[in-house]
């Protein structure tokens, strides 16, 4: 009988960084996959460009097993009052797991406002709920968004 291997949550290394920046292949597809799994293709569509924006953006976590990147999730922040969430995903078999609420927790930690915009896809209410978001419309608040 073999067991599945454990999942590990950790920041992006500075030599995945590196190695992202500098466009090599096998990195850039490591990263690449995970969106691709969930069809987030605006972003597959240019493989360079992702690969440049997760290695720039401020706070990345990945969740990876035997170095397949299973989940993601990237953030900016002041580290004090607020965090823009940019992008958490994980991949649909590994769904279920707790990965994207240990995801959360490396790039916006508990205490901090946290701000993400994202379509408007009913699948993904669930999870954002149990994460502690709500839809800006159910609060006193306004989106303003520019989009080129």
């Amino acid at each position: 009988m073999s067991t599945a291997p454990a999942v590990q949550i950790e920041p992006l290394s500075a030599g995945h960084r590196a190695a992202l920046a500098a466009g090599q292949p096998a990195a850039v597809a490591r990263a690449v996959a995970p969106y691709a799994a969930v069809g987030w293709t605006g972003y597959t569509r240019d493989p360079a460009r992702l690969a440049g924006a997760i290695a720039h953006t401020t706070h990345v976590a990945i969740a990876h097993a035997d170095g397949v990147w299973l989940g993601l999730a990237r953030a900016l922040s002041d580290g004090h009052s607020v965090c823009f969430v940019q992008d958490l995903l994980v991949h649909p078999t590994a769904r279920r797991q707790g990965l994207a609420r240990a995801l959360m927790a490396q790039v916006c930690p508990p205490g901090l406002r946290a701000v993400l915009l994202t379509d408007g896809d009913p699948t993904q209410r669930g999870v954002y709920a149990a994460l502690g978001f709500q839809p800006a419309d159910a609060l006193p608040l306004t989106a303003y968004v520019r989009i080129p």
